[in-house]
């Protein structure tokens, strides 16, 4: 994938006129510019909750702590 090709959907989101027009908020978009529902996966709070303390951990372990300075 080319640079252009993987920010195509950030670039879209962030300046295309329709996504203001039509109200979207908190929407998911995919390549290349394609508004789409997220997954069952991206939806669990659980999961979601597990990747948070995972990454905590990472942090802490490589930075010592999560306060940043």
């Amino acid at each position: 994938m080319t640079p252009y090709k993987g920010a195509v959907t950030q670039l879209y989101a962030a300046t295309a006129p329709e996504i203001e027009k039509n109200g979207w908020r908190g929407e998911y978009f995919v390549p290349y510019a394609k508004r789409t529902q997220p997954s069952k996966l991206a939806m669990d709070e659980k999961l979601a909750e597990e990747l948070w303390t995972f990454s905590e951990n990472m942090v802490r372990e490589k930075c010592g702590s999560l306060e940043i300075k």
